[in-house]
């Protein structure tokens, strides 16, 4: 008797290839990945947009911050500007006091106000070039401050140095009057040792190195000579007493 085998389990039904569904499942998976994928790179995208971002506004701000402490430079020059514009004396030439008082008008003038608008580069751009021509116009600002202030300063040098030149005039007629009295042979010995010593010290005064650029050292300088002269004639005041 003839017997029937067993259905094969895995024989294809209804002429449908059983491979397919691994094929699918395959596909599938495929496409997952680079959906995956390109949700990574996307990440990764806006992960560097932001660092690109965050770079951009640093640069931003350090520019500011260089523009703001060049604009706080700037206000107090102006300021030291006005105190410049009428020096005490009369030795400086109105027409530096013009030239000062002109560049300031200018510079109070100027906007220097943050750029705010553009992209982050080009705000930091904006800011880099204004802190250049706040800067350039400090230079000016100090430049004639330094002109009338050097003005000021030499013209009072000179007034004090008409002091010194007057005060060793008179020393040296001091120096003059006392080799003659003691020429003369008159006076004590001790006394006599004294108007030769203060003749002595007086020339050392005299005869000092100065820097007559400096005003401290003329005001000094005249001052010295004056006291050196009156120990002289001291001294040789007392050559007849």
């Amino acid at each position: 008797m003839p017997t029937t085998a067993a259905p094969d389990p895995t024989a294809p039904v209804d002429g449908t290839p059983t491979r397919r569904p691994r094929r699918r499942a395959a596909v599938v998976a495929g496409a997952v990945v680079v959906a995956l994928g390109a949700g990574a790179a996307g990440v990764v995208a806006l992960l560097g947009h932001r660092e690109d971002q965050a770079a951009a506004r640093a640069t931003r701000d350090a520019a500011v911050a260089e523009l703001d402490q060049a604009r706080q430079d700037f206000e107090d020059w102006i300021d030291a500007g006005h105190a410049n514009t009428e020096p005490q004396g009369g030795w400086v030439d109105q027409a530096l006091i013009d030239d000062l008082v002109a560049v300031l008008e200018r510079a109070e003038a100027f906007d220097t106000t943050e750029p705010t608008s553009g992209s982050l580069a080009e705000q930091a751009d904006a800011a880099e070039d204004l802190r250049d021509d706040v800067l350039a116009l400090t230079d000016e600002v100090i430049e004639n401050i330094t002109t009338v202030g050097n003005a000021q300063y030499f013209g009072a040098v000179a007034v004090e140095q008409e002091k010194y030149d007057s005060a060793l005039a008179g020393l040296d007629a001091a120096l003059a009057a006392a080799d003659q009295a003691l020429a003369a042979g008159t006076g004590t010995p001790e006394a006599r040792d004294a108007v030769t010593t203060a003749v002595a010290e007086a020339r050392a005064v005299r005869d000092a190195e100065r820097n007559f650029q400096d005003i401290d050292v003329v005001i000094n300088g005249w001052k010295d000579l004056a006291t050196a002269r009156s120990r002289v004639e001291a001294a040789v005041g007392a050559l007849g007493a």
